[in-house]
């Protein structure tokens, strides 16, 4: 898939309501491949986010009892970060989606 197709992907994923930014992140190198959004520590934050992915694939099979685990959400006081599997229709399926989205939890 072009660099031109995997903007417009994760441009499209900025429009969703909520979302501040977007990446494709490849899960072994932890290269941003593409970005979009507002929010400018995007690669920083994919990169970090893409260890939790990593501990993700180690341990996934603690959790079988409840299902297959489809993605990983990372609540911040500010921020969330969503994480799943990029679909593989995209140029590579080793890419997992990382979302920062205006969802947060104050403690009250």
């Amino acid at each position: 898939m072009s660099e031109a197709r995997l903007k417009h992907y994760v441009q499209t994923l900025c429009k969703l309501p909520g979302t501040r930014a977007a990446a494709l992140v490849d899960r072994g190198s932890g290269m941003v491949w593409a970005q979009a959004g507002v929010l400018p520590e995007i690669e920083r934050l994919s990169e970090t986010a893409i260890e939790f992915w990593r501990l993700h694939e180690r341990t996934r099979s603690n959790l079988a009892s409840l299902g297959t685990p489809e993605s990983i959400a990372i609540t911040c006081s500010e921020l969330t970060l969503s994480l799943r599997p990029a679909p593989e229709s995209l140029a590579n399926s080793d890419l997992i989606i990382v979302l920062v989205l205006d969802w947060h939890m104050k403690a009250s």
